[in-house]
């Protein structure tokens, strides 16, 4: 139960904003550094990868090696999001 509410919670704080920032939408902040907002897109985006990468092997009740497996891919995935912000840091300093 909690692993699904946590999962939406999730959905709704990282996959829709991200989601409207890489299909175009700029918040007020950001205005005129669309490359920027983007990049933040992609940082929310693997923000919330490890999400349902925990989530789901643990709801289909996989084996624990699997649940492990997903949770590296997860870690991954948040380095990812390092990534994107640092990027999205360097385009700040050039404008």
């Amino acid at each position: 139960m909690i692993h699904t509410a946590l999962l939406t919670a999730t959905t709704v704080l990282l996959l829709l904003p991200a989601v409207a920032l890489l299909s175009g939408w700029t918040p007020l902040p950001l205005r005129g550094r669309a490359g920027q907002a983007r990049a933040y897109g992609w940082a929310a985006l693997c923000l919330y990868l490890p999400a349902p990468l925990n989530t789901v092997p643990r709801l289909a009740e996989a084996s624990a090696s699997v649940v492990l497996a997903c949770t590296a891919a997860g870690a991954l995935c948040a380095l990812g999001a390092v990534a994107c912000f640092v990027r999205a840091g360097s385009m700040r300093s050039a404008n």
